[in-house]
């Protein structure tokens, strides 16, 4: 059974030409501007740069599942050396773009891991990345502490944790 057969939404051939006719009327750009809001890996490929190239999936397949993952609760098991922390710095970035007034908080052990993954990562994340550096706000932060415009994120050894609007979560570790 396909939507046409159920036409619970109106759905009919001419409709669906004219969707196919206006998403062909779409510049590459708006394209992925729009796909971008609805998937995190299309977001990261497009906003990221790593190394002074766009992020790519490539020879990183593995990471596609957890990036499209929405579960507002997801435990990793995982080896050393598997791309979590950019991993978690991409979805956090992601999360400051989309929703407004999120805090985020990256956690670590020890001080030095903090400022390690501030002052090289986290610094090269909004610095590289044209569209992410339009929305920091290098004035009020800190090496401990990165505010944006849009949102703040802030890097502490606490748990990490996240809270939208109003909307408290419990830390997640």
């Amino acid at each position: 059974m396909t939507i046409l057969d159920n036409n619970k939404y109106d759905v009919t051939p001419e409709s669906i030409q004219q969707l196919s006719d206006a998403l062909g009327a779409l510049s590459e750009d708006e394209f992925v501007d729009i796909l971008s809001e609805v998937d995190p890996v299309t977001w990261t490929e497009n906003r990221r740069v790593l190394k002074g190239k766009p992020f790519s999936f490539e020879k990183r397949d593995y990471l596609l599942q957890p990036y499209r993952d929405d579960y507002p609760n997801l435990i990793f098991m995982k080896g050393r050396q598997v791309e979590m922390s950019e991993f978690s710095m991409n979805w956090l970035l992601r999360k400051l773009d989309k929703y407004p007034y999120t805090v985020g908080l990256h956690a670590f052990p020890r001080a030095t891991q903090a400022q390690r993954f501030s002052k090289q990562r986290l610094e090269s994340a909004i610095n590289d990345s044209e569209y992410i550096s339009k929305w920091y706000d290098d004035k009020n932060s800190e090496q401990m502490m990165r505010k944006f415009t849009k949102e703040p994120i802030k890097c502490n050894q606490s748990n990490w944790c996240w809270r939208r609007g109003e909307q408290r979560h419990q830390p997640h570790v």
